[in-house]
């Protein structure tokens, strides 16, 4: 976690981020402490007990924040796609919505194939299933009728994933 740090903290030096979005998980606690020492402004998404208002809030600061930060669920090595799931203080938004995304991967959640990631969703009741699970596999693609390929047009333009052992 220490190199991950080191490599955020250069990033945010290099591209010169003002906002960072990072959301409320305990494997991210140090690092959103340690990020604490450079001049972006940081937002913790915590909607636990949040009105309305409150998570509105949390949404448009997202939209406007150069980095989001997330610790995925899941990681499949096969088609290098990240899984995320909603819930309170795992706000969607800090996935979607940022410039850039960099998702910590816990090197116990990477898994081989999607059918490693989905059938334990299966064995869940619908009561304790995520709100929503998100998978993630790059910058957006979207091409008109004229093939006109335009990436990164929802969701962020650039997406890092820091494997952590």
């Amino acid at each position: 976690m220490a190199e991950a740090q080191a490599f955020i903290k250069h990033f945010i030096e290099e591209t010169q981020a003002k906002y960072l979005i990072i959301q409320d998980q305990p494997e991210l606690e140090s690092l959103g402490a340690a990020l604490t020492e450079t001049e972006t402004d940081i937002t913790v998404w915590n909607a636990a007990g949040a009105d309305r208002d409150g998570r509105e809030k949390l949404v448009a600061i997202a939209a406007g924040a150069d980095i989001g930060i997330v610790t995925v669920d899941h990681a499949i090595a096969y088609t290098g796609s990240l899984v995320v799931t909603s819930a309170p203080t795992k706000g969607r938004s800090v996935s979607l919505l940022p410039t850039t995304l960099i998702a910590i991967i816990p090197v116990e959640r990477l898994k081989t194939r999607l059918s490693e990631v989905l059938r334990p969703f299966d064995k869940l009741e619908m009561k304790d299933r995520p709100a929503g699970i998100h998978f993630i596999s790059g910058p957006s693609r979207s091409a008109d009728i004229e093939n006109d390929l335009t990436i990164g047009v929802h969701g962020p333009g650039v997406v890092y994933a820091l494997i952590i052992e």
